[in-house]
């Protein structure tokens, strides 16, 4: 996944903590190295994860049964930073 983000350079990374897979919590840790890292969403279903995945660098957190809604406002958000990162 990593090599992919790296040739991709992504703008976000949606990513399903729960999903079996190398350890995600050295994911976040090798994001911080990429010359164009993306701002990271974690989608899981434990909600006492969410310090430890925030403290390795993800953005937001969201727990899997929030509502739908629940992602638009980050979205606009980053949306908003990336625009006056631009400036």
């Amino acid at each position: 996944l990593l090599g992919q983000l790296e040739s991709s350079e992504p703008d976000i990374l949606l990513l399903d903590w729960d999903l079996p897979a190398k350890p995600k919590i050295d994911l976040l840790a090798n994001l911080q190295e990429l010359k164009s890292r993306p701002t990271s969403i974690i989608l899981g279903t434990n909600s006492q994860e969410k310090e430890a995945i925030l403290a390795a660098g993800a953005y937001h957190f969201i727990v899997k049964n929030a509502p739908p809604d629940a992602l638009i406002p980050l979205l606009c958000d980053i949306r908003l930073h990336a625009s006056q990162q631009q400036r």
